[in-house]
């Protein structure tokens, strides 16, 4: 159930608007979101059991950082176990986490798959702080990031990747449980993308084709 207190703002209204105001456009996301169905669906019976949902993660956030940083939007990041982009200027922070399947559903609350560590939670705190309550002293020092969740889920049943981008406010047991906005945007349709297998991953390409190599024994 969707918990009170909570802006909502998905694709049949102003999703992309809201977006475009943190400097990113609604492309960058669903091109990150691609990439990361791409790398999900090389994987099959004979990979590693975590290695699906890994890569999903890994090439959305590569995707997302290369977009973001070839743009002079931000940087590459990574401090205390957290890998993200940052935007200076911005101050904004963005971190990639698989989501549960809530994700992406207005009348719901999601929450990432995986439990978080005491730097996300930091994260989120600071965010209370800066964003929320003007009327207090922040203690010094700070990190002064307000910091963003893209998360998403693939839902091999209904064919389709849903995914927001959506601000955290409540974190316990070390998990996000509340946010104070949410970003859903229309979700990725994977009804038609086919299961693609490779022999072999060059520089974690996307390229799609197979590639066989010979091995030759030494005398």
């Amino acid at each position: 159930m969707q918990a009170k207190n909570i802006e909502v703002v998905n694709y049949k209204n102003e999703a992309e608007s809201d977006i475009a105001k943190l400097g990113i456009s609604l492309r960058c996301l669903e091109r990150a979101i691609e990439e990361g169905f791409r790398a999900f669906s090389r994987e099959g019976e004979d990979s590693p059991r975590t290695a699906g949902g890994y890569n999903a993660w890994s090439y959305i956030l590569k995707q997302l950082r290369f977009d973001l940083r070839t743009s002079k939007w931000g940087d590459n990041h990574h401090s205390n176990g957290v890998d993200e982009i940052r935007s200076l200027s911005r101050e904004i922070s963005i971190v990639v986490c698989t989501g549960d399947e809530n994700t992406g559903i207005v009348s719901e609350t999601p929450r990432p798959k995986n439990q978080k560590g005491t730097a996300l939670q930091a994260r989120i705190e600071t965010n209370n702080l800066l964003f929320e309550r003007n009327d207090i002293t922040v203690p010094e020092p700070i990190d002064p990031y307000q910091t963003w969740i893209l998360l998403f889920y693939i839902d091999e049943g209904k064919k389709e990747v849903r995914y927001e981008l959506s601000l955290p406010k409540i974190y316990e047991k070390k998990i996000i449980v509340g946010w104070s906005k949410r970003i859903i945007c229309e979700p990725f349709d994977i009804s038609s993308e086919p299961k693609v297998k490779r022999k072999l991953d060059i520089d974690q390409s996307s390229e799609t084709e197979e590639i066989d190599f010979e091995i030759v024994r030494k005398n």
